[in-house]
């Protein structure tokens, strides 16, 4: 097994959208890991490197980005079943945990934000459930309308519409329909004003 038959079988598992990300990385140490020439700590991720003749599996915390498991093996097929198992786990705990639970880690992956924001962003959307529902749907399907297909209308604006018009990304549309169902005349005067369009 090598690391692009674990991708293949890992997009497979019920909620690989909410699993930690896989990423490359240069280098690793005993508390980072090495991406374009910079140590850093991306939170929520996952990979197996090469170095030194072994194989080394490492993922990072949800919120820090620390390294919370290393583990070293001599080939790479021992590596990639490790991950394959690891990745098969949280999948599995991730099985009895709420839609918010897999919303916050969905946008940790997918954005990159430490837990404390997606927690704050996943609240957001939470509130307004016909928003929270599409957005759910989004980060299944990749597209701007709920399972029936029907879209959230907000001030006359969708997702799908502020996506095309405006400098946003998908997570970006959802969290200004919150904005404008909260605050409906300052989040209208922004877009007056002119947010940057594409």
């Amino acid at each position: 097994m090598n690391v692009k038959d674990t991708l293949e079988l890992i997009e497979q598992l019920e909620f690989a959208n909410y699993l930690p990300k896989n990423i490359q990385v240069e280098d690793i140490s005993g508390s980072q890991v090495k991406i374009s020439g910079k140590w850093c700590n991306p939170p929520y991720t996952w990979g197996i490197m090469y170095k030194m003749s072994d194989f080394i599996y490492f993922e990072t915390d949800e919120c820090n980005g620390s390294l919370i498991v290393t583990e070293v093996f001599l080939d790479e097929d021992g590596a990639c079943h490790f991950a394959t198992e690891r990745m098969k786990m949280i999948n599995h705990s991730l099985a009895s945990k709420t839609p918010l639970e897999k919303t916050v880690r969905f946008i940790m992956r997918e954005y990159g934000y430490s837990r404390e924001i997606a927690d704050q962003m996943g609240e957001k959307l939470f509130r307004h459930k016909e928003v929270f529902e599409e957005f759910n749907y989004h980060t299944q399907m990749k597209c701007f309308c709920k399972a029936d297909g029907t879209r959230t209308k907000v001030c006359g604006y969708t997702a799908q519409e502020l996506y095309d018009n405006y400098n946003l990304s998908p997570l970006g549309a959802y969290n200004y329909l919150v904005y404008l169902l909260d605050d409906q005349d300052n989040a209208l005067e922004d877009l007056k004003k002119g947010l940057r369009t594409r």
